[in-house]
């Protein structure tokens, strides 16, 4: 198997500056709406900053939990016009609620992108650990057969003695059929070992027989 180097991932979001700034944005909000909006109780945009802002004052992660998503309340920005003096500021509140939405996300997105990442890392780890161990143990897995056998193929003297061997090959459930399966039945499919690489082989007429549905998929 081959592994590639892990790379180094996002760096942490520092919480407490996304909570600075929105704090700022829905105090900006409030005081837009307290200037503009003549029927703050009936307007749904109001109610879900103010929502989002109570929100906010409640979310109170533990020290050590740096994986806390902010909450997010803004559910709608529909507000009637008609709760707004003059009626065009309606349009603009609800750009600023935009505003904290789109803060909210990107603090979410950065954590989802964060532990994302953790999570490859430590499989790499594992799977590196995984690969030594069967080195030292001198044992193969199912996939270190597949491979050693798809790397095998690719001298062409022995994939000549193997296509030899085979008049016919037939797969049934090609669907499942994973891309290192692939590669050897079309490297034992070819009339004459010539293909350097799996893309380009042509198989012989009638030796390659294949069954599969792809609405049954696995992969």
């Amino acid at each position: 198997a081959h592994f590639i180097e892990c790379p180094s991932g996002p760096e942490l979001p520092e919480l407490d500056i996304y909570i600075r700034k929105l704090s700022r944005l829905i105090k900006n909000a409030k005081q837009f709406a307290d200037e503009y909006c003549k029927k703050p109780d009936g307007d749904n945009g109001v109610k879900a900053l103010l929502s989002q802002e109570s929100a906010l004052k409640e979310f109170h992660p533990e020290p050590d939990d740096n994986f806390a998503f902010l909450p997010l309340e803004i559910k709608s920005r529909k507000g009637n016009k008609t709760n707004w003096k003059p009626q065009n500021k309606k349009d603009e509140f609800a750009g600023i609620l935009s505003e904290i939405e789109l803060l909210i996300n990107e603090y979410n997105s950065k954590i989802k992108d964060y532990l994302a990442h953790s999570a490859i890392a430590w499989l790499y780890d594992f799977t590196d650990g995984y690969r030594q161990m069967k080195e030292r143990e001198g044992i193969l897995d199912f996939e270190d057969l597949l491979i050693k056998a798809r790397d095998m193929l690719y001298r062409k003297d022995v994939r000549r003695y193997f296509q030899g061997l085979f008049d016919l090959v037939l797969v049934d459930e090609f669907q499942d059929t994973d891309p290192l399966q692939v590669e050897v039945a079309l490297l034992l499919s070819e009339a004459e070992p010539e293909a350097d690489e799996w893309r380009r082989v042509k198989p012989k007429d009638g030796k390659l027989f294949i069954v599969g549905d792809p609405k049954q998929s696995i992969y």
